[in-house]
């Protein structure tokens, strides 16, 4: 599965909305019946960014192209949800799980959960990774047995990401995105797919 370069980061801090789909039903005798269509709210993220190089801006529609649009999904690490540094010891569980204990207890408040991912870089024991999340605790994260080559603490670079299921929402780029103009903002939505 592909992932989103965790180089091309936002210069703006990316737009995070959250989105439910409620289906209301009116009846004739005027009566509403509203239901869920997804099971839990659904996250767009609207990323600007600003001063572009020619390579990035390639690199980005290569990616683009590669996925035909909005018909491949990939994952997308929210450089809004990440929690980095030494703070952070990843634990080779054996036969149990392994896991990212963080010192601080930051995982819940910044949304980390299972029906999420998480993105590991700068792993100096290689580690890095997109991998999916079996339980979270205030202080530890756990991932499903044989996802960590080796533990690991102390690395300032370890980064992990709270990481989403997306698509391009479009099947096209906007061309104040492709073709920069010096001030302009230029953006990219992406919805997440449950």
């Amino acid at each position: 599965m592909a992932n989103w370069n965790i180089n091309w980061v936002p210069q703006d801090v990316a737009k995070f909305a959250t989105e439910w789909n409620t289906i209301v039903s009116e009846f004739e005798s005027g009566k509403e019946q509203r239901r869920k269509k997804w099971s839990r709210k659904k996250h767009r993220f609207i990323l600007s960014f600003e001063a572009l190089t020619d390579t990035v801006i390639d690199e980005i529609r290569v990616f683009f192209d590669g996925l035909y649009g909005a018909y491949t999904s990939f994952y997308f690490p929210n450089f809004m949800q990440m929690i980095k540094g030494t703070r952070l010891t990843m634990v080779v569980g054996g036969a149990g799980t392994d896991s990212i204990v963080d010192s601080q207890s930051g995982w819940v408040k910044k949304g980390f959960n299972t029906d999420l991912y998480v993105r590991v870089s700068g792993s100096g024991a290689g580690n890095d990774g997109t991998f999916s999340v079996s339980a979270v605790t205030a202080a530890t994260l756990s991932v499903p047995t044989g996802s960590w080559a080796a533990t690991e603490s102390g690395v300032v670079a370890l980064t992990a990401y709270c990481t989403y299921f997306t698509r391009f929402n479009d099947d096209y780029f906007e061309n104040n995105f492709i073709y920069k103009d010096v001030g302009e903002i230029r953006s990219v939505e992406l919805i997440e797919v449950i």
